[in-house]
């Protein structure tokens, strides 16, 4: 590369030969300073299924990848710019990209399109994309040397392995990590802490005498390198654990980047109030301010993210499932607690602000769950709605009724539910409606932040088209929601895990007006690798939604899923 192929004085350097070699760096281009990334795949022997570069090694007519699209995307938004890309031909070794900015943190999107001839005209159409793939952020400086940066490509709308192009293999956690808590840093990797594994004795999953073999570890997934490593001291590179172990606890990103671990069960399978914080600068934990009440199976949720940040603990199993309490790190913070409506834990909490949504107001929707004795727990079919301004429980509604008759209110619990602003948009969906877990519904009740104030809206006609229970809700662009795994029933009425996601999405219609839309077609399923349920899904750094920890096989003699897989949306 020569001087004037630099501008601005930075280039990314991007070896889309790479990947026909198995992955490898390549000779190193003469770059003096700059971004160079390496873009690869799963290996395409093992998961041909899955490869981006399908057919372009031998350079036939059915390479998927004819024309790479190379963007940059700066840290917080959603879609590139075409103002920010360059397109090239696949294989070209010195795709370069314009002038990064600098002191920013950005991620660098690879596109792929593929060449179809319109059989109407004649002419030759991108179609596409037909493969994606981003960085973690980095962050570049006018003095920094040059720096690598990893892109792991998959076809878009698919699940692929969370995967080490160093060494070519699949990665997973070294611990099953059910009931772990997950957490996206701001370097873009993922802590994974605590979690545990499933007596050998246990009659129901979803009983908390299941819980055995606690675990007070914690480790780090990095999507740049697909690798995983356990959290070490850097100075004596030993193992930093939790202040006790834990399971089924709830976390929040603090707003100075720590993250804030609370109660769950311990090695005795008994809810605690302690509080762990990881400093993630420091690779260590630190005990933190205890919660007020005992708490396992709830809820935390971040609702000022100002000063050292406050967080809203609501319900549970132990001394707070009827309680909420608004939580500090500030040692000279005073609680405040509250009283709720109902006992109830297995619920989901939602925030609503009118940061995220400016026709929203600033609440917490705290919906279904179950409740009562945890011997002979209720499925509640009812909402709560904290008003964060005002700090307190407004009074309970109907979850998925705002008469209560039509359409009739719906008992949900282990369900699942996701926010899409633009949309104005809470989904609630599938669940249990009974504490036995035995029947998994379908329902998607949608909550407009603008209706009439705040209420459900349609006539309850929405729905998955399978029921499913203990499921994962993930919102991601362009106001879609993934819908992954859970325990559903086969056409002879046997539950199991499910294997498949279902996805809400947008489109205009031939009139111009949005539709909002569940896919795709029962006969074109996406299929997860591993089926699951009772798992964990969150948006890592490289915009993929990355899926860990829960159930397979059996309810009646389920085991802990250890491997990891991630989906790549469009």
């Amino acid at each position: 590369m020569t001087r004037s192929g630099r501008i601005v004085g930075r280039v990314v350097f991007v070896v889309l030969l790479a990947v026909l070699s198995g992955g490898c760096w390549g000779d190193d281009p003469p770059v003096e300073e700059g971004l160079r990334c390496f873009i690869h795949g799963p290996d395409p022997t093992k998961f041909g299924d899955i490869d981006p570069f399908k057919g372009c090694a031998t350079g036939g007519a059915s390479c998927i990848c004819d024309v790479v699209r190379i963007c940059y995307i700066e840290k917080g938004e959603s879609k590139v710019a075409d103002a920010d890309c360059e397109k090239y031909t696949y294989g070209d070794p010195e795709a370069t990209l314009g002038a990064l900015p600098l002191g920013k943190d950005v991620s660098i999107v690879v596109e792929c399109y593929d060449k179809v001839v319109d059989p109407a005209t004649g002419a030759i159409l991108e179609v596409g994309p037909t493969a994606r793939g981003q960085s973690v952020p980095v962050r570049h400086d006018s003095s920094e040397d040059v720096e690598d940066c990893t892109v792991y490509m998959l076809p878009v709308t698919t699940f692929g392995p969370t995967y080490s192009p160093a060494t070519m293999q699949v990665t997973e956690p070294f611990e099953a990590r059910w009931g772990a808590i997950g957490e996206s840093l701001n370097s873009g990797q993922v802590l994974l802490a605590g979690g545990a594994d499933l007596s050998g004795q246990c009659q129901d999953w979803s009983d908390p005498a299941c819980v055995d073999d606690v675990s007070s570890t914690a480790e780090v997934y990095d999507p740049g390198t697909g690798a995983y490593a356990l959290v070490t001291d850097p100075l004596t590179m030993q193992p930093q654990l939790l202040g006790e172990k834990r399971a089924f606890a709830a976390s929040v990103v603090l707003p100075n980047g720590e993250i804030a671990i609370f109660g769950g069960f311990n090695s005795s399978n008994n809810p605690v109030n302690t509080v762990d914080i990881f400093d993630p600068y420091e690779g260590k934990f630190y005990p933190g301010k205890p919660m007020q009440h005992t708490r396992a199976y709830h809820t935390a949720t971040l609702i000022y993210n100002k000063e050292s940040g406050y967080v809203l603990l609501a319900g549970g199993i132990g001394s707070g499932d009827a309680t909420w309490e608004v939580w500090t790190p500030d040692p000279a913070g005073l609680p405040v607690t509250g009283a709720l409506a109902e006992s109830r834990w297995h619920h989901t909490a939602t925030l609503v602000t009118t940061e995220l949504d400016t026709a929203a107001r600033n609440v917490v929707m705290l919906a279904g769950g179950e409740g009562g004795d945890p011997a002979k727990p209720e499925v509640r079919s009812t909402i709560e709605v904290f008003n964060i301004d005002a700090q307190q429980i407004e009074v309970p509604r109907y979850l998925c009724s705002n008469d209560g008759i039509a359409p009739a209110p719906k008992k949900k619990t282990y369900h699942a539910a996701a926010f899409v602003p633009k949309r104005h948009f809470v989904y609630v969906v599938g669940g249990f409606s009974d504490p036995e877990h035995l029947n998994p519904v379908k329902e998607i009740c949608v909550w407009n932040t603008k209706q009439n104030g705040e209420g459900w809206q349609g006539d309850g006609s929405f729905s998955l088209k399978k029921g499913r229970g203990a499921l994962t809700a993930t919102a991601l662009p362009g106001n879609v929601v993934l819908f992954a795994g859970g325990l559903c029933k086969t056409d002879s009425g046997t539950l199991g895990a499910c294997g498949t996601v279902e996805i809400v999405f947008e489109y205009l219609n031939a009139d111009g007006s949005t539709v909002v839309d569940i896919g795709p077609d029962d006969d074109f399923p996406i299929p997860m690798l591993w089926p699951r349920w009772d798992h964990k899904a969150l948006v890592s750094g490289d915009g993929k939604a990355y899926v860990f920890g829960g159930l397979s096989g059996p309810p009646t003699s389920p085991m802990p899923v250890k491997p990891t897989e991630v989906f790549n949306p469009q």
